[in-house]
């Protein structure tokens, strides 16, 4: 099948064309505007502490952190709202345990698009609301650092200590609020910082803070917030910045270009605006700091909320520090079952298959492969289907878990290694509505397409075009998007105009809005540039299910394509289903996966 693209299109018409299709007819025609927008962070709504209060100062509604203490509330909402309106900005406040803490403030008009906890929404439509409050310090909420502790694979003990050291920033005090001896809380850290893959006490502090704030956009720097908030230079900021993410003062002395010793007397200055006096509370509160600066950023736009909180996150380490993300579904009794995300996704899988699995004994589980989600990235000159091998073999070790069946979306080259590399962890394997490598699809209008073309006739610009689709990717936009492209199939229009449906598939798009991009832009990069697959010697054990609804691909080219390449599988063609089988299908590509159980046995 000839490949189709802009062959002939220079790169700024080929990155145009796809801004222009993204755009669409009815959005904002200034291309300085769609620049400007900014990868957005995906906000734990638990870990907000919120306040909306009217011209006067006095609160209506006051949750978390505020509510403790309504008189002081009161105090610095009345000096706020009587100052000049300079639009959303962060000032520092006291909590009533005498922390200092960043909050966000905006009078109404501004604060219409933040994403807010459900009562201070509703507190801000009513009449009278004049201004609202945000700050991150929910975070330190009893159970908030030992589930983000728990989700790194920590004992409970490590989880009591190294949540307690980001509560307090000192190791010393962190040692008698978890009740432990100083010589055991050293002990206790070293471990938790083996087993996040952090060689300083100030990464780990980072890491765990903005972990249970939500995630971050990959490109986000906090150097301007905390300029503002603490009266810092640049070079200071820059500092308490590489010094937060884990850098010796040497490094961090070195990557600001300065010599040590102008460092260490700059982070005394630091230590000084910020109010503390080590190295491990400047982290606690750069995490904090950032967290919140991300969100101010975000006031423009759909920030995102993240649901964390209700799917199942825990993360494996690599021996090099990589942390590999995964969620396991459970029963922890039952047949293991790997879900591998799309090319376009993460980890999250459509919670209807989910069910569907956990009905027929099976026990689902999903992994983030490198740089998608929160997997971290592969080293570039690395294979990203080589190193997903390995981070899904980690996985297992940490599920103990010898031997998976695959319920394939996408992925396929990391599938291919895998069964190539590591046969023994694969059992069977269902493949669902899985697009031919190389092929684009024929709804020609989509933004698929256009993604699709620019991958294959110019990989050079593959980087810059993700870039783009992450920064116009609000929930909106992405809902018009998916609908165009599945027009010509009624079955997949109406399977993702369910709102459950499209709740779960959003989530598995969203992290592209944070810019956490670099998985996508790997594993494309190394399609385009590896050799054609062979076929599989015996794929016996395999089904390829397609749908005859599919508009996308043409489900008979796909069918031979498929054929070719795993030779001796089971094609199934589904009658009145299309591309989106495992959303509208779920118990038919649990049937299918049971059905290679009775083949097998025969």
């Amino acid at each position: 099948m000839a490949e189709v693209g802009f062959p002939k299109m220079k790169d700024f018409e080929a990155l145009k064309a796809m801004a222009d299709l993204l755009a669409g007819p009815e959005a904002p025609n200034d291309s300085a505007e769609a620049e400007a927008r900014r990868f957005l962070p995906l906000v734990r709504l638990d870990r907000l502490s919120s306040a909306v209060v009217d011209r006067h100062g006095r609160p209506l509604h006051a949750d978390g952190l505020f509510a403790e203490d309504r008189d002081v509330l009161a105090a610095i909402a009345r000096d706020l709202v009587a100052g000049p309106d300079r639009g959303p900005f962060v000032l520092s406040w006291t909590d009533p345990g005498g922390l200092d803490m960043p909050v966000a403030f905006a009078r109404a008009p501004a604060a219409a698009d933040w994403r807010l906890p459900p009562a201070a929404r509703q507190a801000l439509s009513a009449p009278g609301a004049f201004a609202v409050l945000l700050t991150a310090g929910a975070w330190q909420a009893e159970g908030a650092l030992e589930e983000a502790a728990a989700a790194y694979g920590l004992t409970a003990a490590q989880g009591r200590l190294v949540a307690a050291l980001a509560r307090t920033g000192d190791l010393r005090q962190a040692a008698e609020a978890a009740g432990v001896t100083y010589a055991t809380a050293r002990t206790l850290a070293a471990e938790a910082m083996a087993r996040m893959g952090v060689r300083k006490l100030t990464a780990l502090i980072t890491r765990l803070v903005t972990h249970a704030f939500g995630a971050l956009p990959a490109d986000h720097r906090a150097d301007d917030a905390l300029a503002d908030l603490w009266g810092l230079t640049p070079r200071q900021a820059a500092l308490a910045l590489a010094v937060a993410q884990g850098a010796s003062r040497q490094e961090a002395a070195r990557a600001v270009g300065i010599s040590e010793a102008s460092a260490k007397k700059a982070l005394q200055d630091v230590f000084l605006a910020a109010g503390v006096t080590n190295a491990q509370a400047l982290a606690r509160k750069v995490a904090d700091a950032m967290s919140l600066s991300a969100l101010v950023q975000a006031t423009g736009g759909d920030i995102g909320a993240s649901s964390e909180g209700r799917e199942p996150l825990a993360f494996a380490m690599r021996p090099d520090g990589r942390a590999v993300a995964f969620s396991d579904y459970g029963p922890r009794e039952a047949r293991p079952v790997l879900i591998v995300h799309t090319n376009f996704s993460n980890r999250h899988a459509p919670s209807r298959l989910v069910e569907a699995l956990q009905r027929a004994g099976y026990r689902p589980f999903a992994v983030d492969r490198p740089g998608f989600g929160f997997s971290d990235s592969a080293a570039e000159a690395e294979d990203p289907a080589e190193v997903a091998v390995e981070d899904l073999a980690a996985v297992m070790r940490r599920l103990r878990v010898d031997q998976a069946d695959l319920v394939v979306r996408g992925g396929f080259r990391f599938v291919r290694r895998l069964v190539d590399a590591r046969p023994a962890l694969v059992g069977r394997v269902v493949m669902t509505s899985v697009p031919p490598q190389g092929q684009t699809t024929r709804r020609r209008a989509s933004f698929y397409f256009v993604l699709q073309s620019l991958t294959h006739s110019q990989p050079h610009l593959i980087r810059e075009a993700a870039r783009l689709s992450g920064r116009l990717f609000p929930v909106s936009d992405i809902r018009r998007h998916v609908l165009d492209a599945l027009k010509g199939s009624p079955v997949d229009v109406a399977a993702m105009e369910d709102p459950r449906n499209f709740s779960d598939y959003w989530r598995g798009l969203r992290m592209f809005s944070t810019g956490r991009i670099d998985g996508y832009v790997q594993e494309q990069l190394a399609q385009a540039r590896a050799a054609p697959l062979t076929a599989l010697p015996d794929a016996a054990d395999w089904t390829i299910m397609t749908g005859d609804q599919d508009a996308m691909f043409d489900p008979a080219e796909a069918e031979a394509w498929w054929s070719a390449l795993l030779p001796g599988a089971r094609i199934q063609r589904i009658p009145g289903a299309g591309r989106m089988l495992v959303f509208s299908h779920p118990e038919t590509v649990v049937a299918a996966l049971n059905g290679q159980v009775a083949r097998q046995a025969a």
